[in-house]
C-alpha cells in the first residue's frame, strides 16, 4: 500500500467539513480500503465525536509532530467505522509545519490505502501544511 493523501478544506467554519471527512473515511473504510483520517483543527475536536473515539486517545498529532511520541501510537482505531482510523488534534494550541506532517505521511503511506487532512478552517498553518504534503484537496463549501 502507498497511502494516497487528500487534504479536507474550507473558507470558513460550519461548513460540515469534519462530518464530511468521517464519513468519506468510513464510506472507504467500508468498500475494504485502511483509511487513517488526521484531525488538524485544534481545539474543537469534533471528528473525536463522530468517529466514535473520544475518551480513546492518549496522544495526538501535535504530540506526534513535536517528536513527543511516534504517530503509531496516535492512531485510534474507529468503534463505529471498522478500518478508519484516528488521529486527533491537541484540545488546544499545537503548531502543524509541512515538514513534520510530510515525515508523518511518508511514515503513515505504507500502511494505508487513504490518508485523510481534516484542515482547520481558512487558509491558516495547518491548512498551508496540508496543502504542502497532499495529494488531492476537497474543498466543502
Amino acid at each position: 500500500m502507498n497511502a494516497q493523501c487528500i487534504m479536507i478544506c474550507s473558507g470558513k467554519g460550519g461548513t460540515g467539513k469534519s462530518t464530511v471527512s468521517v464519513l468519506l473515511g468510513a464510506g472507504l473504510a467500508r468498500l475494504g480500503r485502511k483509511v487513517l483520517l488526521v484531525e488538524l483543527d485544534s481545539g474543537l475536536r469534533s471528528v473525536d465525536i463522530i468517529a466514535g473515539v473520544y475518551g480513546r486517545t492518549v496522544y495526538d498529532i501535535e504530540d506526534v509532530l513535536c517528536g513527543r511520541c511516534e504517530g503509531n501510537k496516535a492512531i485510534v482505531p474507529s468503534p463505529l467505522y471498522p478500518g478508519l482510523s484516528v488521529i486527533s488534534a491537541p484540545y488546544e494550541g499545537g503548531a502543524v509545519d509541512a515538514a513534520p506532517l510530510g515525515r508523518l505521511l511518508m511514515a503513515m503511506r505504507p500502511y494505508f490505502d487513504f490518508v485523510l487532512l481534516d484542515t482547520a478552517a481558512g487558509m491558516g498553518a495547518p491548512f498551508t501544511a496540508a496543502a504542502a504534503v497532499a495529494d488531492k484537496a476537497l474543498l466543502v463549501l
